[in-house]
């Protein structure tokens, strides 16, 4: 059997991932021979042949699982590759092979020409004994305008669900809040989860624990407010920043300042990556770039997927929009004439900036 599974939900393909081996009863403390693991840096036609055509030791099973082939593999490889997957159809009901790709935001495999082919393999197969099977996992973007129950649909799901599974409970508010802070980050949420399951101890999460143990999003960075800046929707910009001036009682330099700091890093990460000559030397760069921060961490993988939307020079163009903006405040070219002027000349600031990214 061929397994595909592709999208930005890492938690959700990583899940299937151990479903699949709990089901042929091959885990990590399987024989070695029984279960593979080949990452990108790994991947070639023949190590891949290699180990998909090995019969398990044993008996059992053998499953083999290929991680970041998609990013790897080049359309002028095609044909070999093309080779490969006709021969992984053939195999023996023992093999299976899982290939799953973590795709970047604003990365798309619609022009890879291997992926391209499995997916159509996977759609024109026979649904009783399918030889593929073929699944995405996307996390939907956050909804930034409607009610709260509205915006926080999506995590409070997952937060229900994941809850339900590992046998604890959450309050409605507590749920709520905790979307509200996280957002639809699924690692993120289970990292907040199992830090307040923790000091609930065997009592329900309650609203209150979420209010002192997870901080806003706001309060530990301007990431969301960057999407829609970088994305280029102004009016998701400003609507943004009106709710955290508002609702979170931000001081407006503050966030202007983070929002700066943001750009600074964005622009050491583009050209960490643009400098690289394919996408493994790219996240390379990225690491020696920023060695302090863990790669596998949220604020790493928002800079890291933030800077691939856009390019350094665009970056170097708000910065310059931001020192000017800043200059003019402090020589008093802006004169303040109201108490919410510093305010609006954020909101300002940030339509500008969304215009700047549109362009």
């Amino acid at each position: 059997m061929l397994y595909l599974f592709v999208g930005n939900n890492e938690y959700k393909i990583l899940s299937e991932l151990s479903r699949i081996k709990t089901e042929l009863n091959v885990t990590n403390e399987s024989l070695e021979n029984n279960l593979v693991n080949i990452r990108s840096e790994n991947i070639t036609t023949e190590f891949v042949r290699r180990h998909t055509h090995t019969l398990p030791f044993m008996g059992g099973n053998l499953l083999v699982v290929v991680q970041g082939l998609f990013s790897t593999v080049k359309n002028s490889e095609f044909d070999e590759w093309s080779l490969l997957v006709d021969e992984l159809l053939e195999l023996p009901a023992t093999n299976h092979v899982v290939l799953y790709e973590i795709i970047q935001s604003g990365k798309t495999l619609s022009t890879n020409k291997l992926y391209k082919k499995i997916e159509d393999l996977a759609k024109s197969g026979s649904q009783e004994d399918p030889t593929v099977f073929f699944n995405r996992y996307d996390i939907p973007k956050p909804k930034l305008f409607g009610s709260i129950e509205k915006q926080t649909e999506w995590a409070r799901s997952f937060i229900s669900d994941y809850s339900k599974s590992n046998n604890f409970d959450i309050a409605h508010d507590a749920a709520i809040e905790l979307a509200v802070r996280v957002g639809n980050e699924p690692m993120a949420l289970i990292n907040e989860l199992e830090k307040l399951t923790t000091y609930s101890e065997a009592r329900p999460i309650s609203k209150e624990a979420v209010l002192l143990l997870t901080p806003p999003e706001a309060d530990e960075n301007p990431f969301t407010i960057m999407d829609t800046i970088i994305e280029g929707t102004p009016r998701k910009a400003l609507y943004l920043v009106r709710q955290m001036l508002e609702q979170n009682e931000e001081n407006p330099f503050v966030l202007q300042t983070r929002i700066t700091n943001q750009i600074r890093r964005m622009i050491i990460a583009c050209e960490a990556i643009e400098s690289g000559r394919n996408s493994k030397e790219s996240q390379l760069n990225l690491s020696e770039a920023f060695p302090t921060m863990n790669s596998k961490a949220f604020p790493f993988k928002k800079l890291t997927e933030q800077s691939r939307n856009t390019s350094s020079k665009k970056c170097k163009s708000a910065l310059r929009l931001l020192a000017e903006h800043d200059k003019s405040t402090k020589t008093g070219e802006l004169k303040r004439i109201g108490p919410r002027d510093p305010e609006i000349n954020l909101e300002l600031l940030v339509l500008k900036l969304a215009r700047l990214f549109q362009s």
